[in-house]
């Protein structure tokens, strides 16, 4: 039985140093730490790649961590038994060719502070891997404590002079923690000083793995690792022994695939407490413009859709498809459509400043006069269509604010399932900012600004208001053609 595992290019130091005297430094990459079941299995790690490099199933896509494919038989001649680094050209075709049947679970391991937006650039990873209908484990602290000096520290990505007594302590297998680290650097010591109340978990990731898991019908879950002090170093914040709890997924997943197949794998047992310990999490969150969206809503009359509060209470008579989430502050505007011809004085209000394109806004108008408002982000400039922190928040407004209910939608068993068409939406989702058409489609052409490409409905530029894809698609023009200019 083989193990192939694709990393994410990023971590290719990582895993390279691992590998470098190989067994001893396997703790320099986090899924190969003590105690990791990898360690005992014949394995073999490649990365994900770039360009010409790209392992094939990933390409155009986001890389997890770590996505876990399994195969019948023994490892490759070449490469005997045991652990293995090998190149994307050294695999042999049937591994190189993995196709998402063979995948058992997509990880994604980040050690930084679970609430920032570091947590909001993963759900791209997400979305790409449940799309191929990959079975995605999201893991990350529990929460955080950030010094409130020093931009770094605070920011979440460590003071270097903790570097090698966090490694010294990984080697050893002892928790990295404040009370094994404090008073080992000379100066100022990284622990000391006023502090921000500990950050939790981001309710956007909580919300999103449930509403992917039950519009894609497979298992995502968040599993949480103990706190962290945002001054420890990023890239050593975990040793063996605080990994166990995913290392024991990790082994009994594994354990079940060998024992049956992939898809035991997928739906074993080791994923059920961490699933309901994520819809827990995620039935309790509330952000910062929910109760406006949600009044806003009710005002309105819409009965369904988003801006409806899940409360863990539900019933035969709740409403399908609502749930809580939240948006940036200021960032996000709501305007009701209404219905008729006033659909098109409201889209006509939009873009006001430009001259309309008459049988574009009939057309438009009639594509979304059963839509309830007009949703409208507001980007301080052009390439924030293609960055991973604002493609991440789109994506949550798309898929936790605007889309219809899928049709296996069922309150018992699939409450947040949402349509995985994004022309299949309750609201328009537009976006706004400083920037002209041409920057438009100079920035959703890389695997980031096609997200936006796919989901954006209408945008706003300086030299006009242009059709997305989805409603592009819908009426049958171009994307891009002007709405008014």
């Amino acid at each position: 039985m083989v193990w192939l595992c694709v990393h994410d290019p990023a971590d290719s130091l990582k895993v390279t140093a691992a590998f470098a005297n190989w067994p001893h430094t396997h703790w320099e990459f986090g899924f190969t730490i003590h105690g990791s079941p990898l360690l005992d299995r014949d394995v073999i790690i490649v990365s994900g790649g770039r360009g010409a490099a790209r392992f094939p199933l990933f390409k155009g896509l986001e890389n997890a961590d770590l996505v876990m494919f399994y195969f019948e038989g023994d490892n490759p001649e070449q490469f005997g038994p045991g652990q293995h680094y090998v190149t994307l050209d050294q695999l042999p075709k049937n591994l190189r060719n993995a196709s998402a049947e063979h995948a058992v679970v997509a990880i994604e391991l980040t050690t930084q502070n679970p609430g920032n937006g570091n947590a909001i650039q993963r759900m791209g990873r997400i979305e790409d891997h449940v799309n191929l209908g990959i079975p995605f484990l999201y893991v990350s602290p529990i929460d955080a404590i950030r010094r409130r000096t020093g931009a770094g520290i605070a920011g979440g990505h460590g003071e270097n002079r903790l570097l090698p007594f966090q490694k010294r302590l990984v080697r050893g297998n002892t928790p990295v923690d404040k009370k094994n680290l404090v008073g080992k650097v000379v100066g100022v010591c990284p622990f000391s000083g006023p502090t921000h109340p500990p950050q939790g978990i981001s309710h956007w990731t909580e919300q999103y793995l449930v509403v992917q898991a039950d519009s894609y019908q497979l298992n995502t879950a968040h599993l949480t690792l103990p706190r962290i002090w945002a001054c420890t170093h990023d890239s050593y914040r975990y040793s063996g022994s605080q990994l166990c709890e995913l290392y024991d997924f990790m082994r009994q997943v594994m354990q079940d695939v060998e024992k049956s197949n992939v898809n035991a794998g997928r739906v074993s047992s080791a994923w059920d407490s961490h699933i309901s310990a994520t819809r827990t999490r995620a039935a309790s969150g509330r952000g910062t413009r929910h109760d406006a969206l949600r009044l806003n809503g009710e005002s309105n009359g819409f009965s369904v859709g988003s801006i409806r509060e899940i409360d863990g209470g539900f019933t035969n008579f709740s409403s399908p498809h609502h749930y809580s989430s939240r948006s940036q502050s200021g960032s996000l505007s709501a305007t009701a459509l209404g219905s008729g011809a006033n659909v098109e004085v409201v889209l006509r209000n939009y873009c006001s400043g430009f001259s309309v394109n008459n049988p574009i806004m009939s057309s438009l108008a009639n594509t979304v006069n059963n839509r309830g408002l007009i949703l409208s982000r507001k980007l301080p400039k052009p390439g924030n269509l293609s960055k991973d922190t604002y493609t991440g928040t789109m994506a949550i407004t798309d898929w936790l604010f605007t889309r219809s209910p899928a049709s296996h939608w069922d309150i018992k068993n699939w409450a947040r399932a949402v349509s995985k068409n994004p022309q299949n939406r309750l609201h328009v989702y537009a976006v706004e900012g400083p920037w002209s058409s041409t920057q438009v489609l100079a920035n959703t052409t890389d695997v980031y600004g096609r997200r936006s490409r796919a989901r954006i409905d209408l945008y706003r530029c300086n030299d006009g208001i242009f059709i997305g894809q989805p409603l592009a698609d819908l009426i049958g023009v171009p994307f891009m053609t002007p709405l008014a200019n």
